[in-house]
C-alpha cells in the first residue's frame, strides 16, 4: 500500500468525507456528494477526478448523469475500511489478520 496514497486521502477533510459517504452507499451522484461532502461543486468534482486518478473511486456515466462509485478492491480503501470499523469498535478484522 502506497504511503503517498493514504497521506493524499486522510490530509484532506473533503475526500475523507467523500470516501465515507461513498463506502457507506456504495456509489452516488455527483449532487449527492457535494451535500454529503458539506462542500461545493468545484471542489467535490477535482477531488473525484483525483480519487478516480488514483483508482480510489469510478465514474459511470448513465446518460447526463455521473454516478460515482467507490473502488473496495483499492489497497487505500481496504485500510480506510479498517479503520472506519475500529472507530465504531469492531475489532474483528484486525484480530483475524494477526490472528
Amino acid at each position: 500500500m502506497s504511503v503517498k496514497g493514504i497521506e493524499d486521502v486522510l490530509g484532506d477533510k473533503t475526500k475523507l468525507r467523500i470516501i465515507s459517504f461513498l463506502l457507506s452507499s456504495g456509489s452516488a451522484n455527483i449532487t449527492r456528494i457535494v451535500e454529503e461532502a458539506r462542500s461545493n461543486y468545484a471542489r467535490v468534482k477535482r477531488h473525484l477526478d483525483e480519487l478516480e486518478s488514483m483508482g480510489i473511486v469510478r465514474q459511470e456515466r448513465l446518460g447526463r448523469l455521473r454516478v460515482y462509485h467507490i473502488n473496495r478492491e483499492h489497497p487505500v480503501v481496504k485500510a480506510l475500511e479498517k479503520l472506519q470499523r475500529l472507530g465504531a469498535g469492531d475489532e474483528s478484522g484486525l484480530q483475524a489478520e494477526n490472528g
